[in-house]
């Protein structure tokens, strides 16, 4: 197992009878809104979409259009939106424990200091079951997503076979081809959607131990963390030019499946090694901090 699906399993799974955690998610929990996020923002589009169809009947089109992409953009958007909003919340939280000298004496317990420091991100991140309702939504979205993509797969799949010797064959063939994309596609964001949590809390530690004060903490940590996404983003936009630039008939669509794999590998290693730079970094600089 990697790195960053070792971290992703710390921050799932927490240990909920410690007394770091359950004050850290105690403390966040007072000021967490009861309604889950995602009830408020299916009833701010539901209220949308009424308020198009009573203004104008031909406005419907436009709220429906609304309410399919929503999913989609969720998806694409969750792990920059609350990765940036879990690495700035977290980093607060440990910077000012540093500041009252809270963290350090913690660590003067048999607690290891970044078990500590995890401890709080995981208190962050679950406040309010502000995790597991993401992980839940995310979950959800990819699952019919993905029973969208195996439906249309099989209906592609078998009229392109019943269409092969026709005159409309390669058409039927290369849609069939071009509709593979959505796996490595839903694999992408699924990836995308772990390892961007794991990086936020690696982000919030490494700069809590870094930051002088508050401020310098949040846009720190902001920064970082979109620093961090842009440079993924980018690397996947490099890699994918030569092969998205060649898309003419069946190579065309064979050129985009190997485009979407290879997109899914470069994110994957790019996270992955942002990751481990990560975690090398914080554990270097809490063994200098606590251990010397």
């Amino acid at each position: 197992m990697t790195k960053s699906f070792q971290l992703w399993r710390c921050l799932r799974y927490p240990p909920r009878n410690h007394p770091v955690f359950r004050h850290t998610a105690a403390i966040a929990r007072h000021s967490h809104p009861p309604i889950p996020r995602w009830i408020q923002i299916a009833g701010g589009l539901g209220l949308l979409f009424i308020i198009c169809a009573i203004w104008s009947p031909s406005m419907i089109l436009a709220g429906l259009a609304i309410l399919f992409a929503s999913p989609v953009v969720f998806l694409v958007a969750n792990g920059t939106v609350y990765g940036l909003l879990w690495a700035v919340s977290a980093s607060g939280i440990l910077r000012r424990y540093r500041q009252h000298g809270a963290h350090e004496l913690l660590s003067l317990s048999p607690t290891d200091p970044l078990e500590i420091d995890w401890l709080f991100c995981q208190g962050t991140l679950h406040r309010g079951g502000g995790l597991e309702q993401i992980h839940t939504a995310v979950r959800l979205l990819l699952g019919l997503g993905l029973g969208f993509v195996l439906v249309i797969t099989f209906f592609t799949t078998t009229n392109a076979i019943a269409l092969s010797d026709t005159a409309t064959g390669p058409a039927t063939i290369r849609l069939a081809f071009t509709v593979l994309l959505g796996y490595p596609l839903l694999g992408a964001l699924y990836i995308d959607h772990i390892q961007s949590t794991v990086i936020s809390g690696l982000v919030a530690i490494l700069i809590a131990d870094i930051a002088r004060s508050d401020l310098e903490c949040r846009v720190w940590s902001a920064g970082l963390f979109l620093g961090l996404q842009v440079i993924v983003y980018t690397g996947i936009g490099v890699g994918l030019l030569p092969i998205l630039a060649w898309r003419t008939g069946l190579s065309g669509s064979l050129s985009l499946l190997g485009g979407g794999v290879l997109a899914l590998f470069i994110l994957y290693t790019l996270r992955e090694s942002l990751v481990q730079l990560l975690w090398t970094l914080i554990k270097r600089r809490l063994r200098a901090d606590y251990v010397r």
